[in-house]
């Protein structure tokens, strides 16, 4: 290249280089006065920030600590392992609770003597409930739902059930109904509560009467939601538990367990069960034992399920 073609050489090189200054000349200007008007950081108000309530304004469930959990669970441990065979142990570690937190201690003493009479006294009702049963809207039925078929149908044992309810309703006819159980068919928005009442209402229970809970998808849940939806109905005291008598340990423990909980949160039990009525299940005999009990208990009192 000769001296002419070196110099035209160096000049467009020189003139790419000053366009491409002048084009980052411009992006820049824009941002930096954009920057100089922004207040410094210091200048920047903060959020406003609320406070937290208090510790001693949480229901006192909610302050639970390391050791009081941790002797509920060797509490729970110690009956699943030992049954009731085991419980002047339990009553040992009871004390030791007390030590850190009498009301506490109080109400798991209550839960497990329930537990334990559920396992050793309970009578089964075939059928239909039993008599002496209060007469007025003090009583309610509660009705625990079963899985729904897929396509969102009643399962034979879901309609047993019911009919079970329909022979107690029509016994007890200024009794509430509280059916509950939330949507479990894999192709349907179905819920078990939900065709619970429907059916319910067909074979002549009036609509007025039904409380419908929808939303529980395990037993534990079909207490907890279910004592919050009792809450608008005071009046009522008084709970039986119908579902099959191999659930009714269960479904009559963690309703019992909600209002003992319920009764050391607030000071007054809304309501205790008094009795069952159950369908016929002998093939299912003995599936849902201390084991699975203390599953649904445990569920039932974790502070994370009961204040979300």
């Amino acid at each position: 290249m000769n001296h002419q073609g070196k110099k035209r050489l160096y000049g467009a090189l020189l003139a790419l280089l000053l366009v491409a200054l002048l084009l980052t000349a411009l992006l820049w200007l824009p941002r930096a006065k954009k920057a100089q008007e922004l207040p410094a950081a210091s200048a920047v108000p903060r959020p406003t920030v609320t406070p937290l309530p208090q510790t001693a304004n949480y229901p006192r469930e909610m302050r639970y600590n390391e050791a009081t959990a941790a002797l509920r669970d060797e509490i729970v441990r110690r009956f699943v392992s030992d049954g009731v065979e085991g419980m002047a142990d339990i009553r040992e570690t009871l004390a030791d609770y007390q030590r850190l937190d009498r009301g506490m201690a109080e109400l798991w003493a209550h839960i497990m003597d329930d537990w334990a009479a559920l396992n050793t006294d309970l009578h089964l009702y075939y059928d239909e409930l039993p008599d002496g049963l209060p007469t007025d809207d003090r009583l309610c039925l509660v009705v625990l739902g079963y899985a729904l078929e897929s396509d969102g149908g009643m399962a034979e044992e879901l309609v047993n059930r019911c009919s079970v309810a329909l022979a107690a309703a029509e016994k007890y006819p200024n009794a509430y109904v509280l059916v509950t159980g939330g949507p479990t068919a894999f192709m349907s928005e179905n819920t078990e509560a939900g065709c619970m009442a429907a059916w319910l209402i067909a074979h002549g229970v009036a609509e007025e009467r039904l409380l419908i809970e929808d939303r529980a998808l395990t037993t534990a849940q079909n207490a907890l939601y279910g004592a919050k939806l009792l809450r608008r109905f005071p009046q009522v005291d008084c709970l039986a538990v119908i579902t099959s008598d191999y659930h009714v340990a269960v479904g009559s423990l963690v309703f019992e367990a909600e209002a003992l909980a319920e009764e050391y949160e607030s000071g007054e039990k809304p309501f205790t069960v008094v009795a069952n009525a159950a369908c016929a299940c002998p093939d299912k005999a003995g599936t849902q034992g201390i084991s699975v009990q203390s599953a649904f208990l445990r569920s039932l009192m974790n502070p994370a399920a009961r204040y979300q």
